[in-house]
């Protein structure tokens, strides 16, 4: 990796000489673009993609490549997708990351299976169903509950939300999960949200792309795209955005 980091600027040059036309024209150019998200970004952040792009470039496709924590970054540095909407949070020096937002977390429940867990002993009192994604090595609900002194037994673990909502709404299971433009996909399966009686950390979000594809028009198109769905979506669900998005950094 440090090797290509070096070799980059080279190649990039050597693709200057044998490659004259860089344009990119949305209305006539075919690509597909290759995207690592999470189920919740693919529900919420994609027909919101097709629907700006529909007319702006109707030769554009995608293609959704479930998020595997172990290998965003493998992905990412094979050029086997365009770029990723993930929690990055020590990025390599050829990896660049555009903030987008935060996810903040509710408890959801069914009220037909009790009242909501909106103290510790009737949270602890529930079965718990966890979330983690595939090569996950951290849990911001296990790391909550780790800085309380407390350890909950988790009656199943999956690794989608949309799994773990579908649990939580035949059961009197309960799940942390995703508010803000997310909860649409909790309160459709009839759950309720309460605060957790823990403070959770907000987990923030970003486009993350390989330093190469920096100036390829291409590319910066897509991530533009994706910041003004971004911005529509928590818009349409009177969520505010973090200060910060929209910056991108190495």
């Amino acid at each position: 990796r440090e090797l290509h980091a070096k070799l980059v600027p080279h190649l990039k040059g050597l693709e200057a000489l044998f490659v004259q036309d860089n344009s990119f024209d949305p209305i006539s150019t075919e690509r597909v673009f290759r995207l690592v998200v999470s189920d919740m970004v693919q529900v919420y952040f994609i027909p919101g993609l097709l629907r700006a792009a529909e007319s702006a470039a109707p030769g554009i496709s995608f293609v959704t490549v479930p998020i595997d924590s172990n290998l965003v970054t493998e992905h990412i540095e094979r050029d086997e997708v365009d770029l990723a909407i993930n929690h990055c949070p020590d990025p390599a020096p050829w990896i660049r990351t555009c903030p987008l937002f935060e996810v903040e977390y509710m408890c959801w429940y069914n009220p037909a299976f009790g009242e909501a867990p909106s103290t510790i002993d009737r949270f602890m009192a529930r079965p718990q169903v966890s979330v983690t994604y595939r090569g996950a090595t951290a849990s911001p609900v296990a790391d909550a509950l780790h800085k309380q002194g407390l350890s909950r037994k988790v009656s199943i673990g999956t690794f989608t939300y949309l799994a773990a909502a579908a649990i939580a709404s035949r059961s009197n299971a309960v799940v942390v999960g995703p508010a803000g433009i997310y909860q649409q996909a909790f309160r459709e399966k009839g759950l309720e949200g309460c605060p957790p009686p823990f403070p959770v950390d907000k987990l923030p979000m970003s486009l993350v792309w390989h330093e190469r594809w920096d100036d390829d028009p291409g590319s910066a198109w897509l991530r533009s795209l994706l910041v003004d769905v971004n911005g529509q979506l928590h818009r349409d669900a009177n969520v505010r955005l973090p200060a910060a998005s929209g910056r991108e950094t190495a």
